[in-house]
């Protein structure tokens, strides 16, 4: 990958669960697809492969360690909920400096 990367890019993303009651995960596949489209914002690029090793809880301040592959190239992603709010889940994503 030829991208600067100067500072960790950090985005808060909203993610909306239609839900009737109160959320208690991000499941695993809609965390890879939210992680993934923040990751093609931060980056400019869209990833080959979003990796998370699971479901993400919903209770603010969990954290999870998620990969995204480039190419040949593999970086880490911190993922930081943020905000729950019934069905909305808000989390931070923050790509590794290389």
């Amino acid at each position: 990958m030829n991208r600067p990367r100067t500072a960790p890019a950090t985005v808060a993303i909203a993610l909306v669960l239609l839900s009737g009651c109160g959320v208690n995960a991000v499941p695993q596949a809609e965390l890879e697809n939210g992680v993934g489209d923040k990751v093609t914002e931060l980056v400019g690029t869209a990833p080959d492969a979003i990796e998370c090793p699971g479901d993400l809880d919903a209770v603010v301040g969990t954290t999870m360690r998620c990969t995204f592959t480039d190419g040949e190239d593999e970086l880490g992603v911190t993922v930081r909920v943020t905000q729950v709010d019934i069905g909305d889940v808000s989390y931070d994503v923050a790509v590794d400096v290389s």
